[in-house]
């Protein structure tokens, strides 16, 4: 009896330990979430984190050094979505919408600087040299925009020269 269950304790044992120290790859469309930012984004290297769902935009600062911006764009959700970044002297929230398309106008929002298209479940990133300024970052497909899909992005400081 003690030698069955000696023999079951190292079996068992033996399982917990691969098992905890296995490390599996994640697959093809299963998007790993950076990990928190530990403070402000730094002049050089801003990262903006922004988680997408149905219908919210979380981003991880509002505020960056101008320069090279990386956002990061993380759909959480179960359908696609966008970061379209538009440097604007509107606010995110009064952007005008085609009726026609449910999408915004982004030529009367002012001047897009460039996007990240976002599968459902994975994660993109897309790099951008921001000048200081107001910008706004919306998702513009159909009806996002206006079911809420919207922030302000402060850009602070001096362009290098």
């Amino acid at each position: 009896m003690y030698r069955k269950v000696l023999i079951l304790g190292v079996a068992l044992g033996s399982l917990f330990l691969l098992v905890g120290c296995s490390k599996a790859a994640p697959s093809a469309g299963n998007a790993v979430a950076p990990p928190a930012s530990s403070g402000a984004p730094s002049a050089g290297n801003a990262v903006v984190s922004i988680t997408m769902d149905e219908w919210h935009m979380k981003p991880s600062f509002t505020s960056v050094p101008a320069g090279k911006v990386t956002i990061m764009a993380i759909a959480t959700g179960v359908q696609d979505h966008e970061a379209v970044l538009i440097k604007s002297t509107k606010a995110a929230n009064s952007l005008v919408v085609k009726s026609e398309t449910g999408k915004v106008d982004e030529v009367a929002a002012g001047e897009t600087v460039g996007e990240v298209e976002v599968e459902a479940g994975t994660t993109e990133a897309g790099t951008f040299n921001l000048a200081p300024g107001h910008y706004v970052v919306i998702c513009n497909l159909k009806d996002h925009y206006k079911n809420g899909m919207s922030f302000d992005l402060t850009v602070t400081g001096t362009t290098a020269k």
